[in-house]
């Protein structure tokens, strides 16, 4: 099933303030999964969207975002297992609106989430995480990491390095991604 936004309702000066599924392809996908049959959901949109009921009940979510000509091509060889998805989520995927913003690098607070004390940074009717974080994906195969090494090197950069191997039954490409930040700082870094 196909989902989503037409593009002329995203992009500049087309801000919404609810994220959910345009008119009523909620309620279409919920009879679609009611009736008992597999579904794959393809999302076309231009933005995150709030898909927590598709998420908890569509086994396969494919999110190609507003993809080009060849986009019939492309969806149904990722469907069908002929080609394998390496592309990484480039933006997170919050669970509501609620958490918005919610992005990889955004600034520690100072009471961090601890389920066993009342006042801290938490939502009391939503976990903390993002639906889907930025660089997750899905592939027919997985990759090992191991071996992770870090060197500084004297004009104060970095060099690291790992080995990784498919350890899957299909041919994949993985993309590396690593994103630092500092834990302690005097003030937040931008």
């Amino acid at each position: 099933m196909i989902v989503g936004e037409e593009g002329k309702i995203t992009g500049e000066a087309n801000s919404r303030a609810f994220l959910d599924l345009p008119g009523k392809q909620e309620q279409l996908l919920e009879a679609i999964v009611a009736a008992g049959k597999p579904v794959i959901l393809v999302v076309i949109s231009g933005r995150p969207l709030t898909i927590s009921w598709a998420a908890a009940n569509v086994p396969a979510i494919v999110w190609p975002w507003f993809p080009g000509s060849e986009a019939g091509h492309a969806i149904a060889d990722v469907l069908f297992g002929d080609a394998n998805p390496s592309g990484k989520l480039p933006i997170t995927i919050p669970r509501s609106v609620g958490q918005i913003p919610i992005y990889y690098a955004h600034l520690p607070t100072g009471r961090p989430e601890d389920p066993a004390i009342k006042y801290t940074s938490k939502y009391i009717d939503s976990p903390n995480d993002p639906l889907y974080p930025f660089g997750y994906r899905l592939s027919y195969t997985h990759f090992e990491y191991a071996d992770l090494r870090v060197s500084a090197a004297a004009d104060g950069t970095f060099i690291v390095s790992a080995d990784i191997r498919n350890a899957g039954q299909r041919a994949g490409d993985e993309i590396v991604q690593l994103c630092v930040r500092q834990l302690v700082a005097s003030i937040s870094r931008r």
